[in-house]
């Protein structure tokens, strides 16, 4: 719960800015910039995963989204 209330954080603090420079909302590239903007912020250390199993042969498909901080 930490973890995601430090990146709702960061989203919140970087995100306009990045929305400013013409990154779509909530898109990949949008979540990149506030991630490098967090870091040149002073903050370190944040690393976001997004994986997916659509296609995966029958076994089931979905998308999910981890957030993790750490160094």
């Amino acid at each position: 719960m930490k973890q995601q209330a430090e990146m709702e954080s960061m989203m919140a603090e970087y995100g306009p800015a990045c929305s400013q420079l013409g990154y779509a909302m909530n898109s990949d590239p949008w979540r990149d910039c506030v991630l490098q903007q967090a870091q040149r912020g002073g903050r370190s250390g944040v690393s976001t995963s997004i994986f997916g199993g659509i296609g995966s042969g029958g076994r089931g498909s979905g998308i999910g989204i981890g957030i993790g901080i750490g160094r």
